[in-house]
């Protein structure tokens, strides 16, 4: 079998989408408080039915839908020490491990320490952490048969990939399954 390569630009974008996905992936438990106290302060505010019921829906509306503001902080600090510039990390997919390399660093990783795989229209994320991952760009995995390289990795590391799951259809079963395809952290 060839070995698989991919790569991945890191940039203030593409920073952002792997917090995202740290989020969408790890912060359910906070984004369904988010929306309770979101929905107590809205219907707080329709009952009060004064000025100060308005004000109380609005910043509920606003928490609602506030997103992932720490994540976006996060994003911009690492962008801002990056001073601008990109940083390309190639990849490549071997038997027991995958390499990384950038200008600056390479690295070892082995398949039985990656906890988690994620899936976005446009990248993968294997989690290494419920806060980091290796971030893929999908549009640069040779050879081109994603679908046999979704299948390589789920093998190598013993779990089923996994997508975001916005709270509007956010399920029990939906829970579940992504718990149990989240490897516990040692």
């Amino acid at each position: 079998m060839n070995e698989f390569t991919a790569e991945i630009v890191y940039n203030k974008d593409t920073l952002r989408a792997l917090e995202d996905a740290v989020y969408d992936t790890f912060g359910v438990t906070g984004r369904i408080i988010k929306a309770a106290v979101s929905l107590a302060m809205l219907i707080g505010g329709a009952y009060l039915n004064n000025f100060g019921g308005v004000v109380l829906m609005v910043l509920g509306a606003i928490v609602l839908t506030s997103g992932n503001i720490r994540g976006a902080e996060r994003a911009e600090r690492i962008s801002r020490a990056l001073k601008g510039q990109e940083v390309r990390v190639r990849y490549t997919f071997g038997k027991e491990s995958f390499r990384t390399e950038s200008l600056r660093e390479k690295g070892e990783i082995r398949y039985s320490s990656i906890i988690r795989l994620y899936e976005t229209k446009t990248h993968y994320v294997l989690f290494a952490t419920k806060k980091s991952g290796y971030m893929i760009d999908k549009k640069t995995v040779r050879p081109k048969e994603l679908k046999k390289f979704e299948k390589f990795l789920s093998g190598k590391t013993g779990t089923e990939w996994t997508g975001a799951s916005p709270l509007a259809r956010f399920n029990l079963l939906e829970l579940f399954y992504n718990m149990k395809n989240t490897k516990k952290v040692r």
